[in-house]
């Protein structure tokens, strides 16, 4: 009977410590609904409904930021959800990556636009350049006509920068801009409200390359490159954080609000996991929550905590397979 006794007190003691942990973890305690009627109150979490808990809090979070989508539902730009370099609108002779982002030329001059193109709004997309040579680069119009002689900016309805020759180009060409490298981030932006392009070496602008460019119906603007032999770059048209964001401009592919929304959530969660878990194994004098806890609840905590961890791990780590949001949420 004693054992048995026994069991069943060692046994409260661990519901007990376990009960705590998440309590901490998720909140501290209290009576308040943490959503709609009927959602679990923090003061009954235990092992049993931390899943359903942790999945309506998420849902919660994906709304929140679905509700900022829908605000910019019509934002001026036509094309899929992923952007890459359309390989139909080829012209010469170019290798590309699988990611369809990366592209060297392997003829004298190789032109290749993007699937996506804006018609209203501002926007923006980035280069990071493998090369230093002749390059123009920027946006085109679908009507525009390439060959391997004539590439971005040589055609009416394009523009284009090269830092080689630092130049603009729109049929003419002046001069613009300043040398690049190779290395270098060039920022290409587009408001098409007033009909200015402008450009971007490493967070730095260059000042407006044009300022009539055309606007209205039918004209729309798809990002579009040029390479002289031998040239390569990488595009980042958003499938991961921008290196140099341009305030009021947004990137042609869209952020992953809802994504990211429930990383911060789950990443926030985890963060003050580790913090009890620290204070438990490396730290001469815990925090305040476990120091004041009874010896017999601080044996067994290790495995406590890795319980409590096991349905956050669960959630985040396929989100953190996703470059984009490594990227976002973790540094």
């Amino acid at each position: 009977m004693e054992c048995t006794s026994d069991r069943m007190r060692k046994s409260m003691e661990n519901e007990l410590c376990l009960e705590s942990v998440i309590k901490q973890v998720y909140g501290g305690g209290g009576n308040q609904p943490l959503g709609e009627h009927g959602h679990i109150l923090l003061d009954s979490l235990n092992l049993d409904n931390i899943d359903d808990f942790i999945d309506k809090e998420l849902r919660k979070a994906s709304q929140v930021a679905e509700m900022s989508m829908h605000l910019n539902e019509n934002r001026g730009i036509i094309g899929p959800e992923k952007v890459i370099f359309d390989v139909s609108s080829n012209v010469g002779s170019l290798v590309i990556d699988r990611d369809r982002l990366g592209l060297s030329s392997q003829s004298n001059f190789s032109s290749i636009r993007g699937n996506c193109c804006v018609y209203k709004g501002k926007w923006q997309y980035e280069l990071m350049l493998g090369s230093k040579g002749v390059m123009q680069i920027g946006w085109a119009t679908i009507n525009c006509k390439f060959s391997q002689e004539k590439g971005v900016g040589d055609t009416p309805h394009s523009y284009a920068y090269d830092g080689h020759r630092i130049r603009k180009w729109n049929v003419s060409t002046y001069k613009y801009g300043e040398s690049w490298l190779t290395g270098d981030v060039i920022g290409c932006a587009i408001d098409l409200d007033k009909g200015v392009i402008g450009f971007y070496r490493n967070g730095n602008y260059l000042g407006d390359a044009f300022d009539k460019v055309q606007i209205g119906p039918g004209l729309a603007y798809f990002p579009a490159v040029s390479l002289a032999y031998n040239e390569n770059l990488v595009a980042n048209f958003g499938s991961t954080p921008l290196r140099y964001p341009i305030a009021g401009y947004s990137p042609l592919q869209l952020y992953p609000k809802k994504d990211i929304a429930q990383t911060n959530k789950l990443l926030m969660w985890l963060e003050k996991l580790l913090e009890l878990y620290n204070s438990v194994t490396q730290e001469p004098n815990p925090v305040l929550v476990v120091r004041n806890w009874p010896p017999q609840y601080k044996q067994g905590l290790k495995s406590q905590l890795l319980l409590v961890a096991a349905p956050l791990m669960h959630r985040l780590s396929p989100l953190l397979a996703n470059a984009f949001l490594t990227e976002a949420c973790l540094t």
